[in-house]
């Protein structure tokens, strides 16, 4: 019997498509929330990445993602990443945020995904904001690094705990960005770091 409604009945167009759509709707929630209510006053002294969108790997490799990531001076990172491409997915839970001017690290846990494999491993990756959505240099991403926890990993020391800068981990792992086709990261740096 065919499936009417759900995601496992829609091409891979139209799983983009809606993806992209609920992001946006998400994104603009957000930002009336934000600016419209003292309780997300508190937003503003926090370290965040949040956004969506995809990028290509490969010619016919592409990524989508969704991120909403959160750090604040002297509390753990907390937040959520949808990430893949292709016939693989997953859901990863954010473990550390380290903004240094409009790039990031963040580096989060494996929680579901379409591979039991996968789940329990630990991931690194880099994103860049460069400007909003009508700036000429689209925002850009590195390759998700993934690995088992502990030294075997090779992660930096203390990672997950701790990210490392974005130059140090694109320097530790080799990592180059790759322009995204579509979307937009939002990294922000807390007010209190910028002098506000």
């Amino acid at each position: 019997m065919e499936r009417i409604f759900g995601i496992a009945g829609m091409s891979r167009r139209w799983k983009v498509g809606v993806l992209l759509v609920a992001l946006a709707a998400a994104l603009g929630v957000t930002g009336l929330a934000y600016s419209t209510s003292d309780q997300n006053a508190q937003l503003v002294s926090q370290n965040r990445v949040y956004g969506g969108g995809q990028f290509t790997v490969s010619p016919g490799d592409v990524r989508n993602f969704a991120i909403d990531a959160h750090h604040a001076n002297g509390d753990a990172a907390y937040g959520d990443i949808e990430y893949g491409g292709g016939a693989h997915w997953q859901r990863e839970q954010v473990l550390c945020l380290n903004v240094v001017g409009s790039s990031a690290t963040v580096g989060a846990v494996v929680t579901n995904a379409d591979r039991p494999d996968a789940i329990g491993l630990l991931v690194l990756w880099v994103v860049q904001d460069n400007g909003n959505l009508l700036s000429p240099t689209p925002d850009a991403a590195t390759f998700q690094v993934f690995g088992p926890a502990g030294p075997a990993g090779g992660w930096p020391v203390g990672f997950p705990s701790v990210c490392p800068t974005p130059d140090a981990a694109t320097s530790l792992f080799g990592l180059s960005h790759m322009p995204l086709n579509a979307g937009d990261f939002v990294v922000q740096r807390a007010a209190q770091e910028n002098g506000q």
